[in-house]
């Protein structure tokens, strides 16, 4: 749940990687989010959005391990 905890970064050419990480954990969240929604809408594509939603938590779930890695070897 590192995303809850990340203030909103502005994606900008020379951010540091953590900054990078927090917009893309933020991105992939609200991906997430958005597929949930679509899913909960019903209809012949449910099943495609609710596996849409878990790939983009997937996703959020691998960047947030990458983030903490970095911030527990710095």
């Amino acid at each position: 749940k590192i995303s809850d905890l990340l203030v909103d970064v502005k994606a900008r050419p020379d951010m540091t990687l953590l900054e990078a990480l927090a917009v893309a954990i933020k991105r992939e969240q609200a991906s997430a989010s958005l597929y949930e929604g679509m899913a909960m809408l019903g209809g012949p594509a449910r099943e495609l959005f609710s596996a849409l939603a878990e790939e983009e938590r997937r996703h959020k779930r691998l960047l947030e391990n990458e983030y903490d890695n970095l911030l527990t070897e710095n």
